[in-house]
């Protein structure tokens, strides 16, 4: 028998306990490969969202919220965090929510692309937090440590560390799997030279290797004309 859905006004009408039901069933029938409908759980978004009520954001967090455990368990940084999945998803949706005002909303045409920004704030709020708590918080203080000039436009192009475009863009900056381990060791993890070597001894003949390959990326970095446009 073929499924039925609603027009858009009528799903606007649907009750929130009504609604919620449409949600978890069209969840139920995408884990099982069958044809779903992502309208209700737009809809209950919306309400959340643009309207700001409470029950139907209680309702999406409960939805969403092992998706968002899954996305946690997912990030390489989470082992070494020593926080529990739960500290996590509950910042990312107020990072959610705080970003996504009602005004922001028709930005985001569809579930697909308010999920993909869920999961770049869970991204984004684990990345924080390892910043906030290893030795090298800025890309500035290891420039400090290697004796290369702090106030360059690399700072401030870390603060969009969490957008996936800037990274995809960054790394096509970089020349080797070397320099791809070295930025992201750094940035996202703090890494000193000495802790890269060990964990990726194959890449690097010695410790002073890691140096000066880090040395030389960070130089042709900072003469980039893309990362100064980034940055401006």
């Amino acid at each position: 028998m073929p499924q039925t859905t609603l027009n858009k006004d009528a799903m606007v009408q649907l009750s929130l306990a009504a609604l919620v039901a449409h949600c978890h069933n069209e969840m139920q029938r995408y884990s099982q490969g069958q044809p779903h409908d992502t309208r209700y759980a737009y809809e209950l978004c919306r309400r959340a969202l643009v309207e700001r009520c409470e029950l139907a954001w209680a309702e999406l967090y409960q939805l969403f919220t092992p998706l968002v455990r899954y996305w946690v368990r997912r990030s390489a940084l989470f082992p070494t965090c020593g926080e529990s999945e739960d500290f996590f998803v509950s910042d990312a949706f107020f990072r959610f929510s705080q970003a996504i005002t009602p005004d922001r909303f028709a930005e985001f045409s569809c579930l697909a692309v308010l999920l993909g920004y869920l999961r770049r704030c869970t991204s984004c709020v684990v990345i924080n937090y390892v910043r906030a708590n290893t030795k090298t918080r800025h890309w500035s203080s290891l420039q400090l440590a290697d004796g290369l000039p702090g106030d360059c436009p690399e700072e401030q192009a870390l603060d969009r560390l969490c957008d996936e475009e800037f990274w995809h863009d960054l790394n096509a900056q970089l020349h080797s799997e070397a320099e791809r381990v070295i930025i992201r060791a750094t940035l996202e993890a703090g890494m000193s030279s000495g802790e890269v070597y060990h964990h990726w001894p194959g890449l690097f003949r010695d410790v002073h290797d890691v140096y000066a390959v880090k040395r030389n990326v960070l130089l042709r970095l900072k003469r980039s004309p893309y990362l100064r446009r980034l940055a401006s």
